[in-house]
């Protein structure tokens, strides 16, 4: 079964990168381009437009979510992703969020990590090795 994996990122040149690394992991993936965190939120909070856009879980959605982007940024998103959990309109064994970041800020990475459905940190850029590391610890 293929593995739907969102790219959470303003930069359009980090996620044809992200989805080039993606397939050349050799990995069973669908990749979904979310070009901002409202975009994706949005969708999340939508039954219609997330079956549209992601199908159906499992396996989990695989988030690969940009801190700094324009409209929303990534810790907002997670404050929206929070809140639908919270009101049971998704459930978080349906995600593996990861945060995808240039920031190497400790601060950034505790900020992160505060949220308990945040899985890891991923500094960019990502490359093939890692990308495997993520899908063998999440989906085995």
């Amino acid at each position: 079964m293929s593995i739907p994996v969102a790219i959470v990122d303003d930069e359009k040149l980090e996620r044809y990168i992200n989805a080039r690394v993606i397939k050349a992991s050799g990995a069973d993936c669908k990749i979904i381009e979310f070009a901002a965190g409202d975009e994706f939120a949005d969708v999340v909070a939508n039954d219609d437009a997330f079956e549209n856009r992601v199908g159906e879980v499992p396996p989990p959605l695989l988030v690969l979510l940009d801190i700094n982007m324009p409209r929303m940024n990534g810790f907002e998103v997670l404050e929206r992703l929070k809140a639908a959990f919270a009101a049971h309109q998704r459930e978080p064994s349906c995600f593996v969020v990861m945060m995808y970041s240039s920031s190497c800020h400790a601060e950034d990475r505790a900020a992160a990590m505060d949220y308990d459905f945040v899985r890891g940190y991923v500094i960019k850029p990502l490359n093939k090795d890692g990308f495997k590391g993520l899908i063998e610890k999440h989906y085995g």
